[in-house]
């Protein structure tokens, strides 16, 4: 994959069936961890331990600058709201998802909105979402 910049990013919110755009972002990140179990014997040889993978899990953030006109905005910040969330790296020039880019998809539950407001900043929210199931890395649409 070429180098690319993050200012054609994207956020489509999922909670009903109808993806809609989440507007205002200033930047996503997702974090994808799995657990492991020591499964070293008392008699391993050498001084390494041994590691199995176990369960996998992610949360994602999503940044905004605030905006009371945006449905989705408001939604999430009440929390509780279970979505499909797909997160993409770029646009196409007519403002779609560019699915040759990359994202990543997956379900998952907005478990909290922090608000941020600076004198000469503009107001920011910031939600946090944790996964309910398998995050997927694609580069195709997930809805087609």
């Amino acid at each position: 994959m070429a180098k690319m910049s993050g200012k054609a990013g994207h956020v489509i919110f999922d909670a009903d069936g109808t993806p809609v755009d989440m507007a205002n972002i200033t930047s996503w990140s997702a974090e994808i961890t799995c657990d492991t179990a020591d499964v070293t014997a008392m008699q391993a040889t050498g001084f390494n331990k041994e590691y199995v993978a176990t369960f996998t899990d992610w949360t994602a953030t999503v940044e905004c600058v605030f905006d009371t006109d945006d449905g989705i905005q408001v939604a999430a910040g009440a929390g509780g709201i279970t979505t499909y969330l797909v997160m993409a790296f770029a646009r196409t020039a007519l403002d779609a998802v560019d699915y040759a880019k990359g994202i990543w998809y997956g379900p998952g539950i907005c478990t909290g909105a922090s608000q941020s407001v600076g004198m000469n900043d503009a107001i920011t929210i910031s939600f946090t979402f944790q996964g309910t199931g398998a995050i997927q890395y694609a580069t195709t649409d997930p809805y087609a």
